[in-house]
């Protein structure tokens, strides 16, 4: 059998009827055709499916529920083009297609809702949210190489992910019919009504933009809040995340890092001086005194070398000569634990020297005139 018969036995099976419904009839060729763009349209929808999964790869909560969102509507997306090509394939008009994707589900603002629309909406937000992702990893990538720190890095990522999101939710509105000049005008009026209401929400909102546009306490910073020293973990728009020297989580309101007076003891360097101080008798002597606490100081081996230890003499107080000894160190975060340490080795030293540590102690004086009338015990 030669090509030309083998191609007419071909298109006749192709051209075989399978089912008629009404006026129409379905072909062999046609079913398989249809079952073809089905096939591309699941496989096309699984890769696309695959890509969201990448560009959305769930590293923060806010892109897991973007994940939850976006997946489905990509991928039902495909799956129902393939459809709809795959019914005109079967015989159907386009404009059957198109009427489809174009029918009026609701109205608003006097523009109506079609499912064209709000494939639309999905899809630009979609890809406002990709562009996202892609323009926080390159910013990673240009601040890291500049050696920028880590807190400011990622500070910077979600204020680019905020402006991004916003222009493409923006975008995404105005093509859906929603008229964005009414829309920022009842937002005003209605931030005015619930504004007495949520003064705090909005204080801390607005003291949280502060805090990441100056940067003056970032992730990683070692701060003294109300007494407590703490580590910054995370900061969020609302509140701030921190560690205590206890190992306990606190959450602490982005207003009172604002308004109040915070101690931040990284915030140019992490230089950090440590002072002690200790009273000996006044019997001892003070040359001596000096000297062993500045050789004790010197020797300790975890303070920054290129600051030199300070010894005073601080006061004559009611029981004992005080003094201060002051060393620098980098790491805040264990200053009680290194304060230990210097106060055990001053200890030692002056126990060596022979050197009295005063304690708290009272002289009391009885006038001999006063005694002598006192009545005495037979």
């Amino acid at each position: 059998m030669d090509w030309p018969q083998l191609t007419e036995r071909a298109l006749d099976l192709l051209n075989t009827p399978l089912l008629r419904l009404g006026d129409a009839v379905l072909t062999a060729g046609e079913a398989t055709g249809f079952v073809v763009i089905l096939l591309v349209s699941w496989i096309a929808a699984a890769v696309l499916r695959g890509l969201v999964r990448r560009v959305f790869s769930a590293q923060s909560d806010e892109e897991e529920g973007a994940l939850v969102v976006v997946e489905p509507v990509v991928f039902f997306g495909v799956l129902v083009a393939g459809v709809l090509i795959g019914a005109s394939v079967l015989g159907l008009d386009w404009r059957f297609v198109s009427a489809a994707l174009n029918a009026p589900l609701v109205t608003i603002s006097g523009s109506e809702v079609t499912p064209s629309t709000i494939a639309v909406f999905a899809l630009i937000v979609a890809v406002s949210w990709g562009l996202s992702r892609l323009f926080r990893r390159a910013t990673a990538r240009s601040l890291t190489a500049r050696q920028v720190d880590p807190g400011t890095i990622g500070i910077t990522q979600r204020l680019l992910h905020y402006g991004v999101m916003a222009v493409g939710l923006a975008v995404a509105l105005d093509n859906l019919g929603v008229n964005l000049a009414a829309l920022f005008a009842a937002g005003a009026v209605f931030a005015v009504g619930i504004g007495f209401a949520m003064q705090n929400i909005a204080q801390n909102f607005v003291s949280g933009l502060i805090l990441l546009v100056e940067r003056s306490i970032k992730p990683g910073d070692i701060v003294e809040v109300e007494g407590t020293v703490v580590s910054v973990s995370h900061m969020g728009i609302r509140a701030t995340v921190a560690r205590t020297r206890a190992e306990e989580e606190i959450i602490i309101p982005n207003s009172l890092l604002v308004q109040n007076s915070v101690k931040n003891y990284t915030y140019q360097d992490a230089l950090y001086r440590l002072r002690t101080t200790v009273g000996v008798s006044y019997g001892s002597d003070v040359r001596q005194v000096l000297q062993v606490l500045e050789t004790t100081a010197e020797r300790i081996d975890w303070r920054v070398p290129s600051h030199e230890p300070v010894v005073i003499l601080r006061e004559f107080s009611d029981s004992a000569v005080t003094f201060d000894v002051s060393v620098w160190m980098n790491d805040p975060w264990t200053a009680p634990r290194a304060l230990s340490a210097l106060n055990q080795d001053i200890w030692w030293a002056l126990k060596e020297a022979e050197v009295t540590i005063a304690f708290p102690q009272l002289d009391v004086h009885f006038d001999a005139a006063a005694l002598e009338r006192l009545p005495r015990a037979s």
